[in-house]
């Protein structure tokens, strides 16, 4: 495939030549001992496009095997093991297009602070680039409003107000995505929902102007949560035999 792919800037292409000149033994011994073409011998620019491929179809996850732990591992793509210069070639790409998805455990950002702070700075060049990184909030069930998690939370939005990495991340919730719940489940749901949501917002009313902007994609995440959880508990009422309303406060 790569003979294919591959064209020798040395051949010329002539409209007048009919014939091919007449090849000695020498030039046949040649031919017969010439190295193999390999993927090193192809232009750089495609072995960037075969890079680009890969990487998009590359997830990256940085993740905490528990809450208790405070490290993060990630899984090293196969292709990064091959030799050192794809290594070098494919990791800047890899680190600008792929999905890069974290787990962050009650507000607790420490392991991705040092993990960033690791950085080699062609690495971060790379991953500024990157539109696609996502951080997952794991939060027991929303019951997240005490004092050291909301400590926690300003910690980071100090960190994030500082602009020193600059990477773009984007936040969701990981827990308790609603299905085929009841009505009461849901409303239950949506009611710590908006107790955890709350304590956010507190927070956020509380801190200098910079720090409440860092804060406003993690209510954005709950906002969008608490409107899927409306969504089930609509499907949920119209599932419903009984339509009473006082069964919303039955707990």
């Amino acid at each position: 495939m790569f003979n294919k792919l591959r064209r020798n800037s040395k051949e010329t292409a002539s409209p007048l030549a009919t014939t091919s000149p007449p090849r000695s033994k020498d030039h046949h011994l040649h031919a017969s001992t010439r190295r193999p073409v390999t993927f090193y011998d192809l232009p750089p620019e495609l072995r960037i496009k075969i890079y680009e491929l890969v990487a998009h179809n590359t997830k990256l996850l940085l993740f905490s095997n528990s809450p208790k732990l405070n490290s993060l591992k990630l899984k090293t793509p196969s292709l990064l093991f091959v030799t050192r210069q794809v290594r070098a070639e494919y990791r800047p790409i890899l680190l600008s297009l792929s999905p890069v998805q974290t787990h962050i455990y009650n507000y607790d950002f420490s392991p991705l602070i040092r993990l960033v702070g690791s950085l080699y700075s062609t690495e971060l060049k790379a991953l500024r680039t990157n539109n696609n990184l996502s951080i997952s909030l794991h939060l027991k069930n929303y019951e997240v409003v005490t004092r050291e998690p909301m400590t926690l939370l300003r910690r980071w939005a100090v960190k994030r107000s500082e602009h020193l990495d600059r990477l773009q991340w984007s936040y969701k919730l990981a827990e308790d995505r609603p299905g085929g719940v009841s009505y009461l489940a849901a409303e239950k749901r949506m009611r710590k929902l908006a107790q955890s949501q709350l304590a956010v917002l507190v927070l956020q009313r509380s801190v200098h102007e910079s720090l409440a902007a860092e804060l406003q994609p993690i209510l954005e995440a709950f906002y969008v949560r608490y409107g899927d959880w409306q969504a089930a508990k609509e499907r949920a009422w119209a599932r419903s035999e009984s339509h009473d309303p006082m069964r919303i406060w039955v707990d």
